[in-house]
């Protein structure tokens, strides 16, 4: 749910072939190679397999440089995998009668308007948890801001949308908040207790949450870490609430290990039936079609011959079995959940560190182990991963700047100063230039940039942390040479013109 740097990056394991009759064997030596390769500090791993639990532990610590140790009960942020029970938590609704997959949102919430007003009364639940509204991301305008989530779908109505209703695929964080939000109206409760009620509480999911104001003093929790300047070091936890019902579960592998049982099988908790087959099966049977080679796919699935949006969840096939499965990243954060339901298996795993690529070639290495196939280092690079880690050190991808072009001994038009004041959008959360020292300092929601002055009106900005990648800041000045008028280029908002205030 931040801004995503892929790279290319996979799970280290030991370089033998295993057989089904163990597929086990040498798993935590694998693991823990894989997470000094990675610099992950702490990870959570559980496996369900014929409907028992056969590893639920934690590996490394919850804080670099410190010595508690993640177990099988410490939290951490399970980011967009929380989309799969907003989608549960509809399908106990359906299951009762008080709503169909087919609900119009505007029926529920008011203020869920469009500009275009036909949309408005057209889009359905299942839209929403589909990702087929045909709205792009808009995630700087939740992200870092101080919204409720009343205020943010007050913002869908200056939202542009990029494709047609049920046109295509589009992930919306937004929209699955909306979808949960009405699925609240409709229960009588917040989103935040009905998803207690109607699952956590039944499925004996005791630690898990949906906001950290709810984290206990001295708790039982992992620490988020970024990588920065190539070091993964702790960052602050997101507030995820604006954006609840899309991403801001928290969780642990033993708690999680209980979801996987309920998912596979279908709706059960233990031996109780939370939810009819046939409404359960909706949310493992495709809705969209999600461009082949998308996400997951492209690094660690390539030879998939289908892939789809579920209810909840990414929907593909690996080594001819259905896959469902899904990720999550918030700050310092990255969850990977796969279920294999021919086989009757499930993986959790839960990293304190951001846009990692180790839970997912941990699923697929995993799978590999249980399906009989052979685990070699196939899908590791050693020399390219610590290739990576070194560049990142250096640079962040970001926006090019094309030396050959710029002026030499290019200065300023107006003084530095000048240029200095808050820029404001109807849409996003204002930016704020201001100098420090003698530099300009741009800050916008959790972002944090110093700005070099390129030429003209342009300047580059860069994050000294190396966290976050470079951009571009464009000013334009009125007759008077005052800066009325902000364009940042980068961090998916290159259209935005923010005004001065």
């Amino acid at each position: 749910m931040t801004i995503r740097l892929v790279s290319l990056l996979a799970v280290a394991w030991i370089g033998q072939s295993l057989t089904a009759a163990d597929p086990l064997e040498g798993f935590d030596d694998a693991i823990r190679r894989a997470m000094k390769l990675h610099a992950v500090p702490g990870l959570g791993v559980a496996i369900v397999k014929d409907g028992k639990v056969v590893l639920c532990k934690g590996y490394g610590v919850r804080e670099k440089g410190k010595a508690e140790p993640v177990t099988e009960q410490t939290l951490f942020a399970i980011g967009s995998v929380s989309k799969s029970f907003t989608a549960a938590l509809a399908a106990r609704l359906v299951d009762d009668g008080k709503i169909g997959w087919d609900l119009r949102i505007r029926d529920e919430l008011r203020s869920f308007e469009f500009k275009d007003g036909h949309l408005s009364r057209e889009v359905r639940l299942r839209d929403c948890l589909a990702h087929r509204v045909g709205l792009g991301r808009y995630d700087m305008v939740w992200y870092g801001a101080n919204l409720d989530r009343i205020e943010l779908l007050g913002k869908i109505r200056l939202m542009d949308p990029s494709l047609g209703l049920r046109s295509g695929f589009l992930y919306n964080n937004i929209l699955y908040m909306a979808a949960g939000e009405a699925i609240a109206r409709v229960g009588g409760k917040s989103w935040d207790d009905l998803v207690a009620e109607k699952l956590f509480i039944p499925l004996g999911m005791t630690s898990t949450n949906t906001s950290i104001s709810k984290f206990a003093k001295d708790g039982n929790i992992a620490t988020p870490h970024e990588r920065k300047k190539g070091i993964p070091g702790p960052v602050a936890w997101l507030n995820a609430d604006p954006i609840g019902p899309a991403g801001s579960v928290n969780s642990s592998v033993a708690d999680m290990a209980k979801y996987v049982q309920f998912q596979l099988s279908r709706g059960k908790a233990g031996d109780k039936r939370l939810l009819k087959a046939a409404v359960f099966n909706e949310m493992h049977t495709p809705q969209t079609i999600v461009p082949k080679g998308a996400g997951l796919g492209a690094l660690f699935n390539p030879d998939a011959k289908s892939s789809h949006y579920g209810l909840g969840w990414f929907l593909s096939d690996y080594a001819g079995r259905t896959l469902i499965e899904h990720g999550g990243n918030v700050d310092g954060m990255t969850a990977q959940v796969g279920l294999m339901p021919e086989e009757k298996l499930g993986i959790v795993v839960l990293a304190n560190l951001g846009q990692s690529t180790l839970p997912a070639a941990i699923l697929f290495d995993t799978l590999d182990r249980f399906l009989g196939r052979e685990v070699t280092t196939e899908r590791v690079d050693g020399t390219s991963l610590l290739m990576w880690m070194a560049a990142a050190g250096t640079q962040v991808a970001g926006v090019k700047f094309d030396e050959s072009k710029r002026q030499k001994d290019a200065k300023p038009p107006v003084p530095l100063a000048n240029f200095d004041g808050t820029f404001e959008d109807s849409l996003y959360a204002p930016v704020t230039i201001k100098s420090v020292n003698g530099k300009q300092k741009l800050t916008w929601t959790n972002f944090s940039y110093e700005l070099e002055y390129w030429q003209y009106t342009t300047f580059r900005g860069i994050d000294p942390t190396n966290r976050w990648p470079s951009i571009g800041v464009q000013f334009t000045l009125d007759e008077y040479g005052k800066p009325i008028e902000l364009r940042l280029k980068g961090l998916n908002v290159d259209d935005v013109r923010f005004k001065r205030k």
